[in-house]
């Protein structure tokens, strides 16, 4: 008989590595369909009267690994990782290179764009006071 000492991570461990579970909860997530190269950063986009603003999830970047770029009418937001040579014997988060892009309404002013990074989260907002404005339009 054996006596360990109770830890409730290896009870973690011992129930989501049974049998039952299976696959269910992939110790390597590279190795489950998750890879660097489908990584897309997750985002929220809201609109008020004056701003279009998107903010996405980017844990791990710095500022400089971060590029926002228009063209026409599109917003593009890329980022790219250092690479990082490192081993790893369990690997459950990364970062990666990504792009995102999206279309702006017609008559957005591309040219006053506002952007901040802040704990994990980069917040793009996008000026819309030059945007045609639905309106009533009165019959006489």
């Amino acid at each position: 008989m054996t006596i360990t000492k109770y830890n409730p991570s290896n009870l973690f461990e011992a129930i989501f590595s049974d049998s039952v579970f299976g696959d269910s909860f992939p110790t390597n997530l590279i190795d489950r369909g998750l890879s660097r190269s489908n990584f897309a950063a997750p985002a929220n986009i809201s609109r008020n009267e004056n701003d279009l603003t998107f903010e996405l999830s980017v844990p791990g970047y710095s500022r400089g690994d971060l590029d926002i770029t228009t063209e026409g009418n599109t917003l593009t937001i890329t980022g790219q990782a250092a690479d990082t040579d490192r081993k790893f014997a369990r690997q459950e988060f990364f970062t990666s290179t990504f792009s995102r892009s999206f279309t702006l309404p017609q008559g957005a002013d591309t040219e006053n764009i506002a952007a901040r990074y802040e704990t994990g989260i980069l917040t793009v907002a996008v000026n819309l006071e030059n945007t045609q404005r639905s309106r009533k339009i009165d019959i006489q």
